[in-house]
């Protein structure tokens, strides 16, 4: 601490950026937001950016102070720095700190998503594919979510995948769109592991394949998405190709209406009708073991 306040008096920019969020956040010394300000505002001003765009939430969110902010944060995009870019095509694009203006939040959105920024690529993706916020433009759509994609980003995989799928902004491929599916899957989205368990328990690729759902529902279901818990819960209970194992679907019903799915309270009453007590009693416990072995052997 001695040092760092030392490097401050001596005007060092990235050291006054350290102790002015030490301020805002009261990590090690006290909690001064006034105090902050005029530390990321000394660092700002002697080029270390990153503190400008502190500073613009410090002014937008603590100290009340939102039009300071989006101004700061103006200066550091237009001075060319991604993140701050990023960050004010969000407010222009969100419109709840600031009205909505599709213009400029395309304009700075633009900007970082060449840039590389993997938010303002995957909000692009977004907007061009409805019309809700520009017209949409599936190309578009197709060229930002593929840059986030081939930056290894799972929701950029995911969203290719569906433009396939649906043959927007290129012709409908259910193949590769299965391909960028797996790779989000793999990738640990379960929305993507989910979207391949519904393929595959459907008639989409052909005739059904239950054995690939099972595994692709499971992947997720093992990582608590109450979606695939309850789906699952659904393949053993109508015998979707693995056998009908009634105790083995209201365990999963247990864990999905556990993790916040309504839908399997309904499934739940059901089951507990077809077996005894006791199996009931079993169902229970193999859910709260699941659960609580974080899945290891189920």
């Amino acid at each position: 601490m001695v040092i760092l306040k030392d490097l401050t008096a001596r005007n060092h920019p990235p050291s006054k950026w350290l102790l002015g969020r030490m301020h805002q956040l009261g990590e090690g010394v006290e909690k001064n937001p006034i105090r902050a300000a005029e530390l990321l505002t000394e660092s700002g001003s002697s080029g270390f950016t990153f503190a400008q765009v502190q500073l613009a939430w410090l002014f937008i969110g603590t100290l009340g102070q939102p039009e300071l902010g989006v101004k700061t944060l103006k200066a550091a995009a237009d001075d060319g720095y991604t993140i701050a870019q990023n960050d004010l095509g969000q407010l222009y694009f969100k419109g709840d700190i600031i009205p909505p203006n599709p213009e400029l939040s395309i304009k700075y959105l633009t900007v970082a998503a060449e840039n590389g920024e993997i938010n303002a690529q995957l909000t692009l993706g977004s907007i061009y594919s409805n019309n809700d916020f520009v017209n949409a433009d599936f190309s578009k759509s197709l060229y930002y979510n593929t840059l986030a994609a081939e930056s290894g980003e799972p929701k950029g995989y995911f969203n290719v995948a569906g433009l396939f799928l649906e043959g927007q902004g290129v012709d409908q491929n259910l193949g590769k769109g299965i391909e960028w599916l797996q790779k989000a899957a793999n990738a640990g989205l379960n929305q993507a592991r989910v979207n391949l368990g519904a393929i595959y328990t459907s008639e989409t690729l052909g005739r059904p394949d239950y054995n690939k759902a099972l595994f692709w529902y499971t992947q997720a279901a093992k990582d608590n998405d109450p979606i695939a818990q309850f789906n699952l819960g659904l393949m053993y209970f109508h015998d979707e190709g693995i056998g009908k194992e009634p105790q083995t679907a209201l365990m999963w019903m247990f864990l999905a209406h556990h993790n916040g799915d309504e839908k399997a309270k309904d499934h739940i009453e059901e089951l507990s009708e077809l077996i005894s007590d006791e199996e009931y009693e079993k169902a229970k416990w193999l859910a709260l073991q699941a659960y609580e072995s974080d899945y290891e052997n189920f």
